[in-house]
Order: structure tokens, then sequence, then C-alpha cells
């Protein structure tokens, strides 16, 4: 009765792993999708202000645990530092990398270059797999009118990084 999805935007303070969950699932979602890990919060605080990959950790792990009741998505971003790359950055990249790597189940990366931007390419590709092969596609973006992206295809091993 809500439609396709439901966006909801808690107050500071209301944050945590948990909260942010129970109230999607308490809404009726099927799927979860936490925009920005680092907003998600610990005792009150982000996990991009505590920049400490044990709280990291804690919830990642936890969103892990309470994936068993449904699939839970956090989106995250990569570094600055990933700018410079050539091919779609590794985990490495992400603040609090070590602790995704740690407790994810399935990490995937989107990621474009200079020249992949200006001819509206994203890439599109498992940056670490528990229990999926390691893959990556070429997705076709059209933001200008609307909003569409389109797999174009799968990227061949030499388009991916090592």
């Amino acid at each position: 009765s809500l439609g396709v999805y439901h966006i909801i935007k808690p107050k500071e303070g209301e944050r945590s792993i948990d909260h942010l969950i129970d109230n999607a699932r308490n809404a009726g979602a099927q799927i979860v999708l936490i925009d920005q890990l680092q907003y998600v919060e610990v005792d009150g605080i982000s996990l991009g202000e505590l920049n400490n990959t044990g709280a990291y950790f804690g919830v990642i792990n936890r969103a892990r645990n309470l994936s068993d009741d449904g699939p839970i998505m956090i989106a995250h971003q990569f570094n600055r530092q990933s700018m410079h790359e050539t091919t779609m950055p590794d985990i490495r990249f992400a603040k609090g990398s070590s602790a995704i790597e740690e407790a994810a189940t399935l990490a995937i990366g989107l990621w474009a270059d200079k020249e992949m931007r200006r001819t509206s390419l994203l890439e599109l590709g498992t940056l670490i797999s528990r229990n999926y092969m390691y893959k990556s596609w070429e997705v076709g973006i059209e933001l200008g009118d609307g909003c569409s992206f389109e797999i174009l295809g799968e990227r061949l091993e030499d388009e991916q990084r090592g």
C-alpha cells in the first residue's frame, strides 16, 4: 500500500542499526536499504564522527545478524584517495574497510573514471564476497531526463580490477 519504496529519515539520536532496521520492518519493508553507513549511530554518535574500525565492525556484524529476517543493504562510499584509481578501487578505499571485510557477506562497488562519467557509464562489481562469484558489469545511466539505469553487459576480466 506504500508503493515500491518508502523513504524514512530519522532524527539524529534515532539512527542506531537496530532502530533503523526495526523502523523499516515495522513499516512493512521486505528489503532495508540504509543510505550511508557513516551516518549510522552508536550511542548517539555517527560512525563517521567516531572514525573507529571497531564501531564499524559492531554495526556491520549486527546488521549481518539482523539480515536473517530479510535482506539489508548499506550504502557506503570510497574515500577521496580512490579518485586517482584507474580501475574499480578495492575495499581498502572504504572507511572502516577492515570491518567491512571481516563482517560483510557481500560488498559491491559502484565506480566510474572520468571517461566513463563523460559517457554516462558506471561499473558495478564485487568488492568482497563470501558466497558469490566475483563479477563486474557495465551500467548505462541517464539522470538528465528522469532516472534510468541499464546493465549493458558483463565487463571482461581485463577491464576489471585484478
